[in-house]
């Protein structure tokens, strides 16, 4: 397992229970954190701190979004099976052409946007503030 964090306030834990279940990676830190999660198993990833510009290499499962304005950008999976976002003022993408499908898309929250190739089933909750999901699929 690889996860490089520049700043030294990254705080980065893993779950690492042996319950058959995936382990999970949480991003805690706040305010202007750089973070690299690559990992060669597949996990999932909750994301807690705020204000973060967060990239996910490698094979993420669940994504959960608790917190507010945080920058997510994936670079090489190109199917997440689920991507919650529970939080406001976030932005998840994804890099370049890759064309990463997200089967299950949840957002509770407000003025989130979500760019990616493809969503297979999405519940947006309509707030004050609308939210984005943008597909570049043809």
């Amino acid at each position: 397992m690889l996860a490089a964090f520049p700043l030294v306030g990254c705080q980065l834990g893993i779950d690492k229970e042996d319950d058959g279940e995936l382990d999970t990676i949480v991003v805690s830190s706040t305010d202007d954190t750089s973070v690299t999660i690559d990992e060669e198993e597949q996990v999932n990833v909750s994301i807690t701190g705020t204000g973060n510009n967060i990239t996910i290499r490698g094979d993420v499962s669940e994504i959960y979004l608790k917190a507010n304005g945080n920058s997510i950008s994936i670079e090489e999976d190109t199917l997440i099976d689920s991507l919650t976002i529970s939080s406001d003022s976030n932005d998840v993408s994804v890099a370049g052409n890759l064309q990463t499908v997200i089967t299950k898309l949840v957002i509770t929250g407000k003025s989130n946007l979500v760019t990616v190739y493809d969503v297979t089933t999405q519940s947006v909750v309509d707030s004050s503030e609308p939210n984005t999901v943008m597909t570049t699929a043809p």
